[in-house]
């Protein structure tokens, strides 16, 4: 099914430059993405995907701790999500953010749900598959997680640095550090491959590189706190969890 067309031409404009932004992870591209698709809103209140995205950046702002109104963030991301799907019911995009807010607030059945309704919809929209094998592998499913990530990056052979960042989380679920580096050390920009890595050189005794990996991390992320993290990653499984903060204290975190 086509997705509705935005009424206003410059409020799809303002959506498309916030997509520039939106992948880079850092509290200033978060912020210019944000301005972007609220611009957008403002142009065209019932422009669904401009809903959509702008939820995921509230998410990020309440991941990193950017969020002036932290403890609301997240929800209010929920609510824009279901409004874009209210909005156009035909927009894949639309279910992928409510499958992303869904897994950060820890309800895994709902975020998977929402992602295989979004791919029912548009199943060669591989950011969307990339997304829904994150969401796999931190529901403890980390072999369909991998195999989808596979077909994602076949779709979208230029794919952004967040495919390998996923694609490295499912390794790193399944005790397979070689192949989190071999990924990780693939991505253009690896600010935030560098917490993964870094708990992988730790946990094959790599202790140099592992605590290198970690100075960089601090450098970029200077706010990084390992005790919100822990509460932050959406892991079904406790141990998953555990095992990632293990790696990040054996590197120094």
């Amino acid at each position: 099914m086509a997705q509705a067309a935005p009424a206003d031409l410059a409020a799809y404009g303002f959506v498309l430059r916030g997509q520039q932004f939106i992948f880079r992870y850092t509290r200033q591209d978060n912020r210019e993405a944000q301005t972007l698709y609220e611009r957008a809103l403002a142009r065209d209140q019932d422009y669904a995907r401009a809903s959509a995205a702008l939820s995921r950046t509230l998410n990020i702002d309440w991941r990193y701790s950017w969020a002036k109104d932290a403890e609301h963030a997240l929800d209010t991301a929920l609510s824009y999500a279901q409004k874009a799907v209210e909005l156009d019911p035909t927009d894949a995009r639309g279910f992928g953010e409510l499958g992303f807010v869904h897994l950060y607030r820890k309800e895994h059945d709902a975020a998977i749900g929402a992602y295989r309704r979004a791919l029912a919809l548009n199943p060669n929209d591989a950011d969307l598959l990339s997304d829904y094998a994150d969401a796999l592998a931190h529901s403890g499913d980390n072999e369909t997680a991998i195999e989808s990530l596979q077909q994602a990056m076949r779709l979208n052979p230029y794919f952004p640095d967040q495919y390998l960042w996923h694609l490295g989380g499912a390794y790193y679920n399944l005790k397979h550090y070689e192949a989190v580096i071999e990924t990780l050390t693939k991505m253009n920009n690896p600010t935030e491959g560098q917490r993964m890595l870094a708990a992988s050189y730790a946990q094959m005794g790599k202790m140099e590189l592992a605590r290198d990996m970690a100075a960089r991390h601090r450098e970029a992320h200077p706010n990084f706190s390992l005790e919100r993290w822990t509460k932050v990653q959406p892991d079904r499984l406790e141990e998953d969890t555990q095992h990632f903060v293990e790696g990040l204290k054996k590197a120094g975190f």
